[in-house]
C-alpha cells in the first residue's frame, strides 16, 4: 500500500486514556513475569496504533503546510501529544517498578528499561501546559519558514527550493539568491524574534541567519549588554577556549572586550563544582554587570554542571 492510501482516522484519547487504565489495572493484578509481559504486548498494540495515526497526520501536514483538515489534525495532536505522553509514562512507572522486572528485562531488554529511567526523570505532569505552548509555537514557526514566497529569475520558490542558487557555481547568481534570502528574513525578524522569546521564555530575542555560530552569538550579545568600565564575570572558572579570545584573556587579535574597556574576572570551581560563597563575593561589585555562566565543560576535564 502506497502512503497516499493509508487510513487516517483521528486518534480518540478519551478512549486511549480508558484502554490505559484498563491496562495498567490488568497489569498491577498480573501474578507472575508472563502475565505482565502478555498485558504490555497489549500495549505495544494501543500505543503502536495511536502512534500510526499520529505519524501520517504529521507527515501529511508537512507535506502541506496550508491543508486545512491536516492543519486542524497538526493543532489537535499539538494540544493532546503532551498528556498522551504523560499516560504512557504513567504506565511505564509501573512496568519499571514491577517485581518481576528480572523477567520483563529478559523479554524487552535492559536498554528499554535505561529509557524509562531516562523518560521518568525528564518528564512531569506539571511540565504539559509548557509542552502544548511549546508545540504550538513551533507550528507557528514551521508554518512562517514553510510559507516563504520568494520571487526568483522567474519561479515562486520556497526557503528550499532557493538552496540550489545559494551554492550556485555563478557568483551572481549566488548573490541574488542570497539577497532573497536575507529579504525574507528581514521582512519577518519581528515575528522570528517574538517566536523565539516566548518559546524560550526570554524578555526578546535576535534571530538572525549572520550569526555563524554560538560564540559569535554570545559575543554579540555581550558587546551589546557590556560598555566601557564594565565588569563581566565568570561564575564557574574559564570558559570555551574560543570565548577567551572575545573577552580578551588570551590574545586573538584587536577587537576583544578587554580593547573596549570591559574587564574580566573569573571565579575558580571548587572541587569542581561551582563556589557559591565566592560568586556571591565577587558579583556584589557595582561595576559586575555581568555574570557568564557556562554549563557544558568545553574542552575541560570537569563534569557539566
Amino acid at each position: 500500500m502506497k502512503f497516499k492510501d493509508m487510513p487516517y482516522q483521528r486518534v480518540d484519547f478519551d478512549q486511549v486514556e480508558k484502554d490505559m487504565k484498563a491496562l495498567m489495572e490488568e497489569f498491577d493484578n498480573a501474578a507472575s513475569g508472563e502475565e505482565q509481559f502478555r498485558v504490555h504486548q497489549k500495549y505495544y498494540d494501543l500505543t503502536d496504533r495511536a502512534h500510526t495515526q499520529m505519524t501520517i497526520a504529521h507527515i501529511r501536514y508537512d507535506v502541506d503546510t496550508t491543508d486545512e483538515f491536516y492543519n486542524k489534525e497538526h493543532d489537535y495532536y499539538n494540544e493532546k501529544s503532551p498528556v498522551f505522553y504523560n499516560l504512557l509514562l504513567e504506565y511505564e512507572k509501573k512496568l519499571y517498578a514491577s517485581p518481576f522486572r528480572e523477567y520483563l528485562e529478559g523479554k524487552i531488554g535492559s536498554v528499554a528499561f535505561k529509557n524509562m529511567e531516562i523518560s521518568q526523570k525528564a518528564m512531569d505532569e506539571r511540565l504539559i501546559p509548557l509542552m502544548q505552548e511549546e508545540n504550538a509555537l513551533t507550528t507557528e514557526y514551521n508554518k512562517l519558514i514553510a510559507g516563504a514566497k520568494i520571487e526568483f529569475e522567474g519561479k515562486t520558490l520556497n526557503l528550499s527550493l532557493l538552496r540550489p542558487y545559494l551554492i550556485h557555481p555563478d557568483r551572481s547568481v549566488r548573490e541574488a539568491a542570497h539577497k532573497k534570502q536575507s529579504a525574507f528574513f528581514a521582512a519577518n525578524a519581528d515575528k522570528l524574534d517574538e517566536i523565539y522569546a516566548d518559546l524560550f521564555g526570554t524578555e526578546a530575542a535576535l534571530v538572525r541567519i549572520q550569526f555563524v555560530n554560538g560564540t559569535h552569538a554570545i559575543a554579540c550579545a555581550l558587546f551589546g549588554a557590556l560598555k566601557s568600565g564594565d565588569v563581566l564575570l565568570s561564575a564557574v572558572g574559564a570558559p570555551y577556549d574560543t570565548r577567551l579570545g572575545v573577552v580578551g584573556a588570551v590574545d586573538k587579535g584587536h577587537g576583544s572586550l578587554k580593547d573596549y574597556g570591559v574587564e574580566y574576572r573569573q571565579v575558580e570551581l571548587l572541587d569542581n563544582k561551582p563556589d557559591l560563597a565566592e560568586m556571591t563575593r565577587a558579583a556584589a561589585d557595582p561595576r559586575v554587570k555581568a555574570v557568564l555562566i557556562q554549563r557544558s565543560r568545553g574542552y575541560s576535564t570537569r563534569a557539566s554542571l
